[in-house]
């Protein structure tokens, strides 16, 4: 594990994860130029705690936005940056997620994702309920919400001490605060 080896410090954005609070957290807060702002504090905090004068970066999905904008801006703090899940273009990738999803449950027969999938209609999607329902019909038809699975994300929420299991149960109310922001 990467913990064995490198100090390693899991960031949440503002308003995900752990730093979910809505009452605390103003909605026009929720921008990416505030999220390099927090990004920059936080490598500022790590730099001096560790007499260091940069950091590798490791962006996942969202991150792998965030990550390669902040070391554009700050490539002095950056030693390196690793995407993971790296989003590229985003827009031609949400359309073919969707046409994917869609031709697949046509495919498929699944008349009820068929059916939720034509409802929200091709992307751009701006609010999360629609993003969802995207997301969600890829799962389904990746087999990603197998019984299997689910006791797999229930487990690792369980054993891994960041987090509990209670903190499911708010996934969707975090997705949807930071992607309707």
């Amino acid at each position: 594990a990467l913990e064995e080896v490198y100090t390693v410090v899991y960031w949440d954005q503002r308003g995900s994860g752990k730093s979910f609070d809505p009452p605390n957290i103003p909605e026009e807060s929720m921008t990416v130029e505030q999220f390099i702002s927090d990004l920059d504090e936080l490598v500022g905090v790590l730099c001096k705690r560790f007499n260091k004068s940069a950091v590798t970066l490791f962006g996942h999905s969202w991150g792998s936005v965030l990550g390669p904008l902040y070391a554009a801006r700050f490539p002095d703090k950056v030693q390196a940056y690793v995407g993971c899940g790296q989003l590229g273009d985003w827009t031609r990738s949400e359309m073919a997620t969707y046409e994917y999803a869609l031709r697949e449950a046509e495919r498929r027969g699944w008349r009820r994702a068929v059916k939720k999938l034509r409802r929200i209609g091709p992307p751009p999607h701006d609010d999360a309920k629609s993003l969802l329902v995207q997301r969600n019909a890829l799962a389904e038809l990746d087999g990603d919400v197998s019984f299997k699975n689910v006791l797999r994300m229930i487990r690792m929420f369980h054993t891994v001490p960041e987090t509990s299991v209670f903190e499911m149960f708010r996934v969707y109310k975090v997705m949807s605060f930071s992607l309707d922001a």
